[in-house]
């Protein structure tokens, strides 16, 4: 089976769209928009987890994986705003950021992380 037949999913990719910086000059709070919508992918959560505790916070930190064609338009500072199946059944609707991106000779791998506390 090839890597493109695998990416049974779909996925939302946004992007910040302000360019706009506070009167200090630093970055103005994002506004994200959808920058692809319906992208074939292949999504997936690997076995390891990690988790921290700040005060009396816990906070689970769950990293996911996602495999993408070759010629999407896609960068770290984009997020996943959840996954569905071919039918649009939500597979997950959580948002992810992007902390990784590895080009493979014939598609793309994405590290994704969500924060659940």
């Amino acid at each position: 089976m090839s890597i493109r037949q695998r990416m049974v999913h779909r996925a939302t990719i946004e992007r910040d769209g302000n360019l706009v910086a506070d009167a200090y000059g630093q970055p103005d709070a994002p506004v994200w928009y959808a920058h692809v919508t319906g992208q074939a992918c292949y999504f997936w959560e690997p076995s390891a987890q990690r988790g921290e505790i700040a005060g009396e916070r816990n906070a689970d930190i769950y990293a996911h994986r996602l495999l993408l064609p070759l010629a999407v338009d896609v960068t770290e500072e984009d997020r996943v705003n959840g996954v569905t199946d071919r039918r649009g059944q939500t597979i997950t609707a959580a948002v992810f950021n992007i902390t990784q991106i590895v080009r493979k000779p014939d598609h793309l791998l994405l590290v994704l992380e969500t924060v659940q506390s």
